[in-house]
């Protein structure tokens, strides 16, 4: 299978250096389930740290096509097993989506889907601030979605309720 124009191109942007096989880590296990194989999944700290950024960042990008829409999906993902700061995570997914924004072709349809994956404990105030924030991505407020560490096919489960899986 030969690899998207926009996917090809974000291999250069990102870095071959900068991709791995997996979204799991920091004790959180994310399952690839469904998602298409046709993918980038980038580590975030190894990318920030290649471009000299020392700004708070989220722990993956994974990038796909959507070929439904002709878009590029681009989903942050922040990965907490333990306890967490909501604030933290807003600051983030946005630094994140920052980023990557900045580096996509200005002419690319994006779709931007931010999640936290967690433990599975989570206070009520926690989850209300989260439903409350949303994330700036190329003058649009998407909502940071959530799902539990370790819960089967649990990135497919956020990808579809956000309508870019079928």
């Amino acid at each position: 299978m030969q690899e998207s124009e926009i996917l090809s191109q974000m291999r250069q942007l990102v870095g071959e250096e900068n991709l791995i096989s997996s979204c799991s880590g920091e004790g959180c296990r994310v399952y690839l389930t469904d998602i298409p194989p046709e993918r980038l999944i980038v580590d975030v700290d190894r990318l920030f740290d290649a471009h000299g950024l020392k700004s708070k960042r989220c722990d993956r990008f994974v990038l796909f096509t959507n070929l439904n829409k002709d878009s590029l999906v681009v989903v942050l993902i922040e990965l907490k097993s333990g306890g967490f700061n909501t604030t933290d995570v807003f600051q983030q997914l946005q630094s994140s989506a920052n980023f990557i924004s900045d580096i996509i072709p200005r002419d690319c349809t994006t779709e931007c889907i931010p999640i936290l994956f967690h433990g599975k404990g989570m206070r009520k105030v926690q989850n209300t601030d989260l439903r409350r924030s949303e994330v700036l991505f190329r003058g649009e407020k998407v909502p940071i979605r959530r799902n539990n560490c370790g819960t089967q096919e649990n990135l497919a489960n956020v990808l579809r309720q956000a309508q870019v899986l079928s």
